[in-house]
């Protein structure tokens, strides 16, 4: 068994991580393990579903499922595992030797949902750390967030969390929690900001993406303990072909705000379905009432990135 710190959790596990995972300490928050027999009586299968993915496996089947259970919900993911998600423990059933693919779903849609049930807020960004505490890029997949969280790191800020961002209410003041110190990049991101991306392993052999170790023996610098939010930034990178090169930060009203804050979540369908999404709104409420949102209006290419770093630095110090 090892520990490790992971999403602002203490986690103990025997799984044999490969991901980048920080060492734990103390008391575990939370325990993960594949088991060979399903720890509830298998008549979950047979019971409706409280959600089910819009997205499908090539043969139509939904890639995601959750079904309730006694003393637990089950998150099916399809040909992959079943995770059973208990208030203590996440216990998970192989559907196969996809080992790679396990972790993946762990460390992302099953981990997500797990700090949303105890009431962290789980948002699609990645962040780095000013000297005035987190900036967070919110986003869809592909929109630039890893990006703009790699320019950062390559102006000499630590690196936060790459793709999930827990944030949670501590003593009147919005946190922020670190992920693990590895971010994911298209070989080309990679050759930009490595020069070579061909000696980084895939994230999954199935997916281009590689994997860019943070830290010592790796590339930049990991931030390992919680941050103050210092702001949140909506992306829209401009098309190639867009006339001009400024870099464009506007602020954003909390009720404008509010609807991104929604729209990035990385369970939203998932939390609403099963009923808490009227407690996470209030928080969400509070999060836009207290902690700028700002707009982020940037040219395309990655030679533009270096420049786009240097405005957010300077407008997150005059915040």
């Amino acid at each position: 068994m090892s520990l490790y710190s992971v999403f602002g959790l203490t986690l103990l596990s025997d799984f044999p991580f490969t991901y980048n995972l920080a060492p734990g300490a103390g008391s575990p928050d939370l325990f993960f393990s594949l088991v060979d027999t399903p720890p509830v009586p298998p008549g979950w299968v047979a019971a409706p579903p409280l959600y089910t993915s819009f997205s499908q496996t090539p043969d139509g089947e939904s890639l995601w499922r959750v079904h309730p259970a006694p003393g637990c919900e089950v998150m099916h993911c399809a040909q992959v595992a079943d995770f059973f998600i208990f208030p203590d423990r996440i216990l998970c059933c192989s559907l196969g030797q996809d080992f790679q693919a396990v972790e993946a779903n762990l460390l992302a849609p099953v981990l997500a949902y797990w700090l949303e049930r105890r009431g962290t807020l789980a948002l699609h960004a990645s962040a780095a750390v000013t000297p005035r505490g987190a900036v967070a890029f919110l986003s869809n997949s592909g929109n630039g967030k890893s990006g703009l969280a790699a320019a950062l790191l390559q102006a000499g800020r630590p690196l936060l969390s790459d793709d999930i961002l827990p944030l949670a209410l501590v003593n009147d003041l919005w946190t922020a929690y670190p992920g693990y110190p590895l971010m994911r990049m298209w070989p080309d991101e990679a050759d930009f900001f490595l020069g070579d991306h061909s000696s980084l392993p895939q994230v999954h052999p199935s997916i281009e993406k590689r994997r860019v170790a943070i830290g010592p023996g790796g590339w930049g610098v990991f931030a390992s303990d919680p941050q103050p939010l210092a702001c949140l930034i909506i992306p829209e990178r401009r098309p190639p072909d867009a006339p001009g090169s400024e870099v464009v930060i506007t602020p954003i009203s909390p009720r404008d705000g509010l609807i991104e804050i929604v729209r990035y979540s990385f369970t939203a369908r998932l939390v609403q379905a099963v009923g808490l999404q009227p407690l996470r709104m209030h928080r969400m409420a509070q999060l836009v009432r207290q902690v700028p949102l700002l707009r982020l209006s940037y040219p395309s290419g990655f030679h533009s990135l270096p420049g786009v770093a240097a405005s957010i630095l300077h407008a997150v110090s005059h915040l």
